[in-house]
């Protein structure tokens, strides 16, 4: 891909070779959804393209992922409730056509009594993580995220549980009633991060500390595809 749009012995893919395949909106439109600051630096270089690749690989296996558990989820609810509505069903059918009598319906309460008193404490952890999953919902499949000052990547999300991994691989599965609790950072939402370093110059000429900022930005420059901030 690089050889055929960049000109020949060229190192690097100007915005007018682009240019020649498509229109200025959608080079300018590839430039900041897929390209990141190269539009800044108006050059783009092989490792640019390598790098778009692997994030566009990961982000499809990602969205794969998300997409095979969105549909997973929902069809385990589905299956709870309509198990519930068909014990329902059955119980009123009885009552109407008089196979069951009032006694019947009286046991049945009885025992649906005993049940949410030993597993009431079952069905608020059901219902929170169910509220933590569709309402709060802070991750999807393949984000990468914090809890408990350790990183984990998204595997896979159930109705009570969710799946991590660590970064040697390990897997960690937390109940969602208590990721509920949690603070959880989101990496992967979080496009804008920065971070910021200070020191202290005492006693230097100003132009050596013209000096050094002008080495740091050319530093960064080569890391992070022309995208810089303001240096004070």
């Amino acid at each position: 891909m690089f050889r055929n749009v960049a000109k020949p012995g060229n190192k690097y893919i100007e915005e007018e070779d682009i240019m020649r395949f498509m229109p200025r909106k959608e080079v300018d439109l590839l430039y900041s959804l897929s390209l990141g600051g190269a539009l800044e630096a108006g050059k783009i270089t092989e490792e640019d393209i390598q790098t778009w690749m692997v994030n566009v690989d990961q982000d499809r296996r990602a969205l794969i992922h998300s997409t095979i558990n969105t549909k997973a989820v929902p069809k385990q609810l589905e299956q709870f409730f309509t198990s519930v509505v068909i014990v329902i069903t059955i119980v009123v059918w009885l009552l109407l056509v008089g196979i069951a009598s009032s006694n019947l319906v009286v046991f049945l309460s009885t025992q649906f009594l005993l049940a949410a008193f030993m597993f009431g404490n079952t069905c608020k952890n059901v219902f929170e993580a169910i509220v933590f999953i569709f309402v709060i919902h802070p991750f999807d499949v393949g984000d990468r995220i914090v809890v408990d000052d350790v990183q984990l990547m998204v595997e896979e999300m159930n109705v009570l549980t969710t799946t991590f991994l660590k970064s040697n691989n390990e897997k960690v599965y937390y109940p969602n009633s208590i990721l509920c609790t949690k603070t959880i950072s989101n990496y992967y939402r979080s496009r804008g991060m920065g971070d910021t370093v200070e020191f202290s110059i005492v006693l230097t000429p100003v132009e050596k500390i013209d000096m050094l900022k002008n080495k740091i930005k050319e530093y960064l420059e080569s890391k992070m595809f022309g995208t810089l901030g303001t240096i004070n």
